[in-house]
């Protein structure tokens, strides 16, 4: 790709901002209904989660493919990040061509970060639901940019410029071909960490997935009290008591009413849990701060 000509370039810009497009729309109007739960970017009221929990009823699709969606509108939303900043080092590299000063490239990045930024800070604390397509917000943003970009039209002396002046160079080749390595790079090492990184409180409300024809919800308050329920179409309170923190993100729960002692460990999402009745180990991760 880093050996394409001008032309190669700017038809590639244009194609991935223009299918960039189609799937955000897709996403706003098809998937409009997708209700994402996800602390890390949206803080959902104990009302709405309740509503979630006792009268939504998600459609059979969403249900099976959940997963494999979300998955791919992520992965979708990352490659539209890595194709924007290559691109970005080709518009910085050749900034005449494009009618744009480094100036005016590093202010219309940092305006549509700010304004992505702004965006998701709203949706986080003003808004009811989550839902698929608010990921893609900055990408989309940054698509738009892009799109700006290759529509604007050329400086008329770069037009004058000799064909040979469009053939990249070897230190601007090792250049963008290093930016990209080393961005790929960062962003696998921070994600590892994130993914890495324990919650680090157990307040909050949890639940499982669906498992053996119920749900599991857990709650777990500020005075050190916690609650456990099963959720078949009645709620049944399974355990009830206090929890204590061991240090290292380890918890002790004791039961209340037996004066049963579990251990638990804080992770990332959420935190296992063995249920003896079943004998089945839960996954609870969190759904509500």
């Amino acid at each position: 790709m880093i050996l394409w000509n001008e032309r190669q370039w700017r038809r590639e810009m244009l194609l991935c901002a223009l299918v960039f497009q189609v799937i955000f729309l897709i996403e706003l109007v098809g998937l409009w209904g997708m209700i994402v739960v996800d602390p890390k970017v949206h803080f959902i009221s104990y009302e709405n989660w309740s509503w979630l929990c006792q009268e939504w009823q998600r459609p059979a699709w969403q249900h099976n493919y959940f997963t494999q969606i979300t998955g791919t509108a992520l992965a979708l939303n990352w490659v539209a990040q890595v194709l924007f900043w290559a691109n970005a080092v080709y518009v910085w590299l050749h900034r005449e061509r494009f009618g744009h000063s480094r100036l005016a490239i590093a202010v219309e990045i940092v305006l549509v970060t700010a304004a992505a930024l702004a965006v998701r800070w709203y949706i986080k604390y003003n808004v009811d639901f989550y839902r698929l397509f608010m990921y893609a917000i900055y990408p989309e943003l940054l698509m738009l940019l892009q799109l700006v970009w290759v529509l604007k039209k050329r400086d008329p002396c770069a037009e004058k410029e000799e064909t040979a002046t469009t053939k990249r160079t070897s230190l601007e080749k090792v250049l963008l071909l290093l930016v990209l390595v080393l961005g790929v790079s960062l962003a696998a090492a921070l994600y590892r960490l994130y993914a890495v990184n324990p919650l680090g409180s157990m307040f909050g409300m949890y639940q499982t997935e669906w498992t053996d024809g119920a749900f599991y919800n857990a709650q777990f308050f500020d005075m050190d009290q916690y609650c456990l329920e099963v959720d078949d179409g009645q709620r049944t309170k399974f355990s009830q008591g206090t929890y204590e923190s061991l240090g290292n993100n380890n918890y002790l729960l004791t039961d209340q009413a037996t004066g049963e002692s579990t251990l638990i460990t804080l992770g990332h999402r959420g935190f296992y849990y063995y249920y003896a009745p079943i004998d089945t180990v839960l996954y609870f991760t969190k759904r509500a701060p």
